[in-house]
């Protein structure tokens, strides 16, 4: 695994900003820590927070050459690219890397919008992504301590804050972003304080 861990440095760092790279140091430190706290396994928590951001310097045309070489045709990641590094970090994880834990590939593939039924590790990374220690934006402190508190609470409370950012931007939010919001309501989940 340690070899995997490696190819995968080397790969981000020949590839990412350097502010890219750190920021995946950091979600992979915080990964870890909510991997031990919610009894994830450590190496695909680590595994899945190296390689989420792995497709993120491609540039539009790569990114929609991509996606239309593996068909995947969701409008939304064609028109809003910068949602789609997810779906192709996993394409990535999957071809460069070999990896083939499904688990780990939803991880990456999902955790800039979320989905419904989410996995542990799906949730861990998708959060470890939005609180880690470098970022700074209303909101954090709070998504910060509901990760330590109730993880599903956190990505929902992410959720929201990233939808109610995106009205009011006027930008476009994927449906699966939606779908983590009502699934957290239609199995009895409340909002209360900042949710």
């Amino acid at each position: 695994m340690k070899d995997l861990y490696q190819r995968i440095e080397t790969y981000n760092i020949a590839g990412m900003k350097p502010s890219r790279v750190e920021h995946t140091r950091r979600v992979t430190e915080m990964a870890i820590l909510l991997a031990e706290q919610y009894g994830v396994d450590y190496h695909q928590a680590k595994l899945a927070a190296l390689l989420h951001d792995i497709a993120k310097p491609m540039n539009k045309k790569e990114a929609l050459d991509m996606l239309k070489a593996h068909g995947i045709g969701d409008p939304y990641l064609s028109r809003e690219i910068h949602l789609a590094h997810g779906e192709l970090g996993a394409i990535i994880a999957r071809e460069t890397f070999g990896v083939e834990d499904e688990d780990v590939l939803n991880a990456v593939r999902y955790h800039t919008y979320g989905r419904r039924g989410m996995s542990l590790l799906e949730k861990i990374i998708f959060i470890a992504d939005y609180v880690e220690e470098g970022r700074d934006f209303e909101g954090v402190v709070e998504a910060r301590k509901l990760a330590k508190q109730n993880l599903s609470k956190a990505v929902v409370f992410a959720t929201e804050q990233t939808i109610l950012f995106l009205l009011k931007h006027r930008g476009v939010i994927h449906p699966n972003a939606l779908e983590v919001r009502n699934e957290w309501l239609e199995n009895g989940g409340t909002f209360d304080g900042n949710i």
